[in-house]
């Protein structure tokens, strides 16, 4: 997403190197950087969870982790997490005590 400067490649090798087997990609708004991810990923030897950090339209930040499809920012937290459902996904929720999102 925008706000990440990590690049793909220091990620995967990190994750490699601190014996993590599995890590899931969760760009606000955005999935392209998953699919990145799991395009290099056999080199390091990590699997990748697609997944997005959703912003809803006035509820706040929701995850859908194991999705395929980006879903579209803005949707009611219903609509948001019926989509990430719809997909087969799993509904997180990345900041539980936050007011701020």
């Amino acid at each position: 997403s925008g706000d990440c400067a990590t690049p793909v490649e220091h990620l995967l090798a990190t994750a490699r190197d601190q014996g993590l087997g599995a890590i899931a990609i969760t760009d606000h708004n955005e999935i392209s950087g998953a699919y990145e991810a799991q395009e290099k990923a056999d080199a390091y030897g990590v699997k990748i969870i697609l997944a997005e950090e959703v912003k809803t339209a006035d509820q706040g930040e929701v995850i859908g982790l194991f999705i395929s499809e980006k879903i579209p920012r803005g949707l009611t937290l219903r609509e948001t997490v019926d989509e990430i459902k719809r997909q087969g996904g799993l509904v997180y929720v990345p900041h539980p005590f936050d007011r701020m999102h």
